[in-house]
């Protein structure tokens, strides 16, 4: 069974691994990925590009790694308080 790859760029496969916009005649040249911030951006052969990630996708990656980290240096904040507390629960 041959193995099928997608193009992340929106067009129609011609064949032979071209990709053609759709309702246009441009056909796809090249495809440039970045992985953080996550980019595609499509390449086509009338001299413009698309991007194939929603705009606020970096955003939320970016929102999601502030969070693991301030909720890392909470639970740390937490635990070394536990741990410097008196263990047989009388306050001084």
């Amino acid at each position: 069974m041959p193995s099928r790859t997608r193009s992340p760029c929106a067009g129609t496969n011609q064949g032979s691994g071209l990709y053609a916009d759709a309702g246009s005649e441009y056909v796809l040249t090249s495809v440039s990925v970045d992985s953080f911030p996550l980019s595609i951006t499509c390449h086509w052969t009338g001299g413009y590009s698309t991007e194939a990630v929603w705009f606020w996708v970096p955003l939320l990656m970016y929102v999601g790694l502030v969070c693991a980290v301030a909720c890392s240096a909470l639970l740390l904040v937490g635990r070394t308080r536990r741990l410097r507390s008196p263990q047989d629960g009388s306050v001084q």
